[in-house]
């Protein structure tokens, strides 16, 4: 490999980093060559505070673009009690949360000891929220039956601690919960699966839960999510702050790297100039980049698949008002 530095010039200093993070899943050698080839260093930003400077200074760039819904159910499972102060400073995390990370709860896969709690910093001392009894909770939640009562519900909802879901999950058993009572129980990320499932699964009502980001995981973010340098970025700071949720989805994109940019540098300097543009998701990105020939221009647009053909509309019979109840409407504002 010949030139180096030679597309140095092209890279726009906005997306250095994604570019970084795309090298750090090339073999060593390719890293290496490459990184000198476009002139991108691959250290580490410099802090004098360490490991703890580069997860606040990870946190700090990143907050923007971390989809928080799910975003702080990976950071809890590191079981850190740095990133777990963190997140209670930022508030990012409900009162029932925040209860049990101040008990010292864990949350990661398979642990059971209680972790170190660290005392919040200087500026965020104020007195952090006590959640009620899930007695009352659970009362509240069945009384979300008005037209102005789902916030009302989502409080409520986010005051559970971990303690409190089996008695959710028996008390919709032994009478269903309002439809807004569902609805705010499904956006907490601590909400049981088995919970959701009894719910139910109208079509508008998953596609709306996957709006919140509660479910959603790293390697969907690889597979769906653009633009590229945007998700890039969420997973470079992902190796600080959420290393076990990244680590299927860096095992899905690590072969994508290598087969479509490989050691061939025309394929990488093509990845660098689409990175700032590029729209599409991290997979698409890198297949048009590997397309990519020398002294070739690529195009930054991903390509528009097909509109399949729309059925026609069958003819229905005028709504009645029975009719009309049902559906998602049905779900949200009915009693079971």
């Amino acid at each position: 490999m010949t030139g180096a530095g030679g597309d140095q010039a092209r890279i726009d200093p906005r997306v250095v980093e994604e570019l970084r993070y795309l090298l750090t899943l090339a073999p060593a050698e390719v890293r290496v060559e490459v990184g000198a080839f476009l002139g991108v260093g691959l250290g580490e930003p410099t802090d004098p505070d360490g490991e703890q400077g580069q997860v606040d200074w990870r946190l700090a760039t990143t907050s923007h673009l971390l989809p928080w819904g799910a975003a702080r159910w990976w950071m809890l499972r590191e079981d850190s009690p740095e990133l777990n102060r963190m997140l209670r400073e930022c508030q990012r995390l409900s009162p029932g949360v925040v209860a049990d990370v101040r008990d010292g709860l864990p949350f990661g896969p398979g642990r059971t000891a209680p972790l170190p709690v660290l005392p919040r910093r200087g500026r965020f001392l104020e007195r952090e929220p006590v959640p009620r009894p899930a007695e009352e909770l659970i009362a509240r939640l069945r009384a979300a039956r008005g037209s102005r009562t789902l916030n009302g519900a989502r409080v409520a909802a986010g005051e559970l601690r971990r303690a409190d879901w089996p008695l959710v999950v028996a008390a919709h058993a032994a009478e269903p919960l309002p439809g807004r009572a569902r609805w705010a129980l499904a956006e907490q990320f601590e909400c049981p699966a088995e919970l959701r499932t009894a719910f139910g699964t109208h079509s508008v009502y998953e596609r709306r839960l996957r709006e919140t980001g509660v479910t959603i995981t790293c390697a969907e973010l690889v597979e769906r999510q653009g633009p590229a340098h945007t998700t890039l970025r969420v997973l470079g700071a992902g190796r600080w702050l959420f290393p076990i949720e990244l680590a299927p989805a860096e095992g899905e994109l690590r072969p994508l790297v290598e087969r479509h940019l490989g050691d061939r540098p025309e394929a990488w300097a093509a990845a660098a100039r689409l990175l700032p543009v590029y729209r599409g998701t991290v997979g698409a990105l890198l297949a048009t980049a590997g397309a990519a020939r020398p002294g070739e221009a690529v195009v930054a647009t991903p390509p528009v698949p097909p509109v399949p053909p729309v059925p026609p509309v069958p003819v229905q019979e005028p709504a009645t008002a029975a009719s009309r109840r049902g559906g998602l409407l049905g779900w949200l504002f009915g009693a079971a």
